[in-house]
């Protein structure tokens, strides 16, 4: 039985993988630097994505494109709140952030 809902679902999926691997060898292929594709939500919590995961991953990934194409460099995206904005990089490496302690320690029974 033909789904046509889940065809535009799979066309979609497939469109976007294509597009992915295009950029990478579209950057190689200007820069000269070796270039892979990245699942966002896999690096920063592992496993498969959430919902959540990939609204952000998407929201950074827009935020990041408007500083590139703005001419706006020396910058990286930051989640503030609930607000995705942008922070120079000399900001957010000037001092170390570290995990309180206590936070720590309650955290470290999860870790094996």
């Amino acid at each position: 039985m033909r789904c046509p809902r889940r065809e535009r679902w799979n066309s979609r999926r497939a469109s976007s993988t294509t597009s992915a691997t295009f950029d990478s060898a579209e950057i190689e292929r200007r820069t000269g630097f070796e270039a892979r594709t990245t699942v966002l939500g896999h690096v920063l919590r592992g496993g498969s994505p959430t919902a959540y995961d990939r609204v952000i991953a998407t929201r950074f990934g827009i935020e990041a494109i408007d500083a590139v194409h703005e001419g706006d460099f020396g910058v990286m995206v930051a989640l503030h709140g609930t607000n995705v904005v942008r922070v120079p990089i000399e900001e957010g490496v000037e001092r170390l952030k570290t995990v309180d302690e206590k936070l720590y320690n309650t955290a470290a029974v999860f870790f094996g």
